[in-house]
C-alpha cells in the first residue's frame, strides 16, 4: 500500500474525511444539501456534548468519517487522537481508495493537521510480499491555504523518509548505506562533507574509531551544512549514528534486533536540515553525524581498554555496550572547529530514559536553562513531551577512573544523568549546550520508528 498526498479537490473519491467545528448542525445540513442524501436520524444529538468524538457511516456507496472538535478549546492532542482514529479507519478498510479530507478550519492547526494524517498513515512494509494499492488523498482548504498545505506534506514525507531509514534492517542500513542515502537528498542549499576512515585518523578520532572496529564496514563523520547567512554562528546538531549496537564485547542479552534503530538521532539529524533547507529558514544550522556499527571480532575494542579521545582526554572504556555516548564524545569535540553558537545532541542513547517516564517523554539535559526551557515549551507546542533531569556536580564522581581522565560507565543506577555528565566532559569551553535522549520516544513495535522529536526540535530551531 502506497499513498499520495495532494491539495484541492478529488471528484473520484469514495471517502470523505470531515472535521466540523463550530455550528456542527449548521454544516452537517450543508454536507447533506450537497450530497443531496440524509444522514440517520439522531446523528447530531449523538455528538450532542462531545468534545472530540468520531463515526463512519457508509451512504450511496461512499464513506463519510465525521468528528466534531471544539474551535476554541481544541488542542494538538484531540486533534493527534481524533486523526489517527480516522486514518486507522483509511488504513484498514480496503475500499477507501480515494479520499477528501477536508480539515478542521483551525488555521494555526491547519500544517499539524497535515503532519499528523501522513504520520498516521505510515507503514514499512518494505521487504513483505504483499500487492501494492495506492490510495489517494487530497486535502481539501480555501485556495489562500493551499501553499501551506503542500510545503506541509513535503514536511511529513521528510520525516516518513526519516522513519524509513531507521526501520531498515542493520544489513541494509550500514554507514555506507546511510552515506548514500543522504546524497540522494533533492532540497538545494545543503553542502555534504564526508570524512572517511584516514582522515578519522588524521584527526584523531580515536573513540569513534574504537565503536567501530569491531566491524567490516567503514566508519565516517558526515558533516551537513545549510549556512544561508554571512558572518553568524551556527546551530550545531549532533546525532548519534550506531547502524547496529550488539553491545560489543558486552554484548547485549535476550532480544535485541531493535538495534538496528541506534541510528535514530543521525537520521533525526538529517532529517532537519531537510526541513532547515525545504522552508529556507534564516538561520545557519550543521548536523554532524558520526556513523559507526558496534560488533565483536578480534579487533573489537574491550572493557578495560584506555582511548585518548579527540579531545585528549583518556577514557577508560568499562562498558563497550556504553558505545553511543564514545562517539558524540569526539563529535562534540571535534564541533568546536565550526564555531557554533550552541550544541544539541540527539540520541537514542540510554535504555533508562525511555524506563523512566514508560516511553512517553524525551528526556533532556544541558548547561543552558534557558535552552531547555524554550525546548520545554516547544514540546508542549507541538505535543510532544519533554522532560528535564538535572546534571548536578555529585555525579561526576560516578565517572571517575582510577587509571585515565574518565570512564565511560558507571554501575550507579543513574545511567541517564551518568551518560549526559560523560558528553558534558567534551563540550567546548563556553558553549551551549543541550542532550536530548530520545530512546524512550523513538521506535515502538507496531509502527517502528516515531519521527517522535523532529517537530519539536525543528520549532527550537526556528525559535532561536
Amino acid at each position: 500500500m502506497n499513498y499520495n498526498y495532494s491539495c484541492d479537490i478529488n471528484k473520484q473519491t469514495d471517502t470523505y474525511v470531515y472535521l466540523s467545528c463550530s455550528n456542527f448542525k449548521k454544516n452537517i445540513k450543508l454536507l447533506e444539501k450537497r450530497f443531496s442524501f440524509k444522514f440517520p436520524k439522531g446523528l447530531v444529538e449523538h455528538f450532542s456534548g462531545e468534545k472530540n468524538k468520531i463515526s463512519s457511516f457508509l451512504i450511496n456507496k461512499k464513506t463519510f468519517i465525521i468528528a466534531k472538535v471544539n474551535e476554541k478549546k481544541c488542542s494538538k492532542k484531540d486533534l493527534d487522537n481524533i486523526l489517527k482514529k480516522a486514518c486507522n479507519i483509511i488504513k484498514t478498510e480496503k475500499k477507501i481508495v480515494n479520499v477528501n479530507f477536508i480539515l478542521a478550519p483551525i488555521k494555526d492547526f491547519i500544517r499539524y493537521q497535515i503532519l499528523k494524517v501522513i504520520h498516521h498513515n505510515y507503514f514499512f512494509i518494505k521487504y513483505k510480499d504483499s500487492k501494492t494499492t495506492t490510495k489517494k488523498i487530497t486535502f481539501c482548504v480555501v485556495n489562500k491555504l493551499k501553499k501551506t498545505v503542500l510545503n506541509s506534506i513535503k514536511e511529513g514525507e521528510i520525516i516518513n523518509d526519516m522513519r524509513d531509514m531507521v526501520n531498515e534492517p542493520g544489513n541494509i542500513m550500514n554507514s555506507e548505506y546511510f552515506l548514500e542515502y543522504v546524497k540522494t537528498f533533492k532540497e538545494t542549499g545543503l553542502k555534504l562533507e564526508i570524512m572517511k576512515k584516514s582522515k578519522l585518523k588524521k584527526e584523531k578520532m580515536n573513540l569513534i574509531l574504537a565503536v567501530n572496529s569491531g566491524s567490516k564496514n567503514e566508519p565516517y563523520l558526515l558533516t551537513l551544512k545549510w549556512m544561508p547567512l554571512k558572518n553568524k554562528k551556527p546551530i550545531v546538531l549532533l546525532g548519534k549514528g550506531v547502524t547496529f549496537d550488539s553491545g560489543g564485547m558486552n554484548i547485549k542479552y535476550g532480544d535485541f534486533g531493535n538495534m538496528k534503530t541506534d541510528m535514530t538521532g543521525a537520521a533525526a539529524a538529517f532529517a532537519l536540515l531537510r526541513f532547515c533547507a525545504l522552508n529556507k529558514i534564516k538561520k545557519n544550522v550543521i548536523a554532524v553525524m558520526p556513523l559507526v556499527e558496534n560488533m565483536i571480532n578480534e579487533n573489537a575494542h574491550r572493557p578495560g581498554d584506555v582511548i585518548k579521545s579527540h579531545s585528549g582526554k583518556n577514557v577508560e572504556i568499562t562498558n563497550t555496550d556504553a558505545e553511543g555516548r564514545l562517539i558524540l564524545a569526539d563529535a562534540l569535540s571535534y564541533s568546536k572547529k565550526l564555531n557554533p553558537c550552541c550544541l544539541i545532541d540527539i540520541a537514542t542513547l540510554t535504555g533508562q530514559a525511555g524506563s523512566i517516564f514508560d516511553k512517553l517523554s524525551i528526556v533532556v539535559l544541558g548547561n543552558n536553562k534557558s535552552l531547555i526551557k524554550k525546548y520545554q515549551n516547544c514540546g508542549e507546542e507541538m505535543n510532544e513531551k519533554v522532560w528535564e533531569l538535572p546534571l548536578w556536580s555529585e555525579f561526576r564522581k560516578n565517572l571517575d577512573s582510577n587509571i585515565a581522565d574518565i570512564q565511560n560507565s558507571s554501575k550507579s543506577s543513574s545511567g541517564t544523568i551518568n551518560a549526559a555528565m560523560f558528553l558534558q566532559e567534551f563540550v567546548p569551553p563556553k558553549t551551549d549546550w543541550m542532550h536530548v535522549d530520545i530512546a524512550g520516544v523513538s521506535y515502538n513495535k507496531q509502527t517502528g520508528a516515531t519521527g517522535y522529536s523532529i517537530l519539536s526540535l525543528y520549532d527550537l530551531l526556528t525559535k532561536m
